[in-house]
């Protein structure tokens, strides 16, 4: 009995593990010299992905609502 009982607490803290939800609380705060340390890309957010020797493929797209962006034979 206990052995189940220890079994489900494992399985129970892997799919707890897995996860996937990125939820942004606060938005990083400017320090005194104008730099923010950190930003994460929001729904809306403009991206510019430059391919090297290869200006084809190279686009400027917005983040999708489901977080994801779209590039040509990404």
């Amino acid at each position: 009995m206990k052995i189940k009982l220890i079994i489900c607490f494992v399985l129970v803290g892997f799919l707890s593990a897995c996860s996937t939800k990125n939820v942004v609380k606060e938005q990083p705060v400017e320090t005194s010299i104008g730099v923010v340390e950190e930003y994460l890309l929001g729904v809306g957010d403009a991206v510019q992905v430059n391919v090297w020797r290869n200006p084809d493929l190279s686009v400027s797209v917005l983040v999708r609502p489901d977080g994801k962006i779209s590039v040509p034979l990404a």
